[in-house]
């Protein structure tokens, strides 16, 4: 019987300055998600919960803040570790609420252009369609 694959929510979180939201992965967890050491913050889903239920529950747990869902961006298989990967586009519910300093796997969270965004991840292993998306978003080609 083949294993069943992990599955993973991905929220990207614009500000209304349409900047992105990245937090650093805690030292301890850094060969786990070698070679990068900022990411888009992320949960697993668990059984019995939804690609939404997921998100709002994981950026609580990991960043202490609410968010709203707005839409899906893609999905993807991961080529190497075979997971299910889910993108989503989302907001903060209050824009002023302060953010956890340290979750689980990730801390500090801050807030970043997208044209600084290489300074603190790779955009090469990102997912082309998902950074089509922000480029669209930032660029004002996308309806709120």
């Amino acid at each position: 019987m083949e294993k069943e694959k992990d599955r993973y929510v991905i929220p990207i979180i614009f500000n209304e300055k349409n900047q992105l939201l990245l937090a650093k992965v805690k030292d301890e967890h850094l060969e786990f998600y070698h070679p990068l050491t900022y990411l888009f913050p992320g949960s697993a889903i668990r059984e019995g919960e939804t690609n939404e239920q997921a998100l709002v529950r994981g950026t609580k747990d990991e960043l202490g803040i609410d968010i709203r869902v707005i839409a899906q961006l893609n999905f993807v298989i991961h080529p190497l570790y075979i997971e299910e990967i889910y993108y989503y586009h989302c907001e903060m519910i209050d824009p002023n609420q302060p953010f956890k300093e340290s979750g689980v796997m990730l801390e500090k969270p801050f807030w970043v252009d997208f044209d600084k965004i290489t300074d603190f991840m790779s955009t090469e292993s990102s997912n082309p369609d998902v950074l089509k998306y922000i480029r669209m978003k930032i660029n004002g080609q996308l309806e709120d």
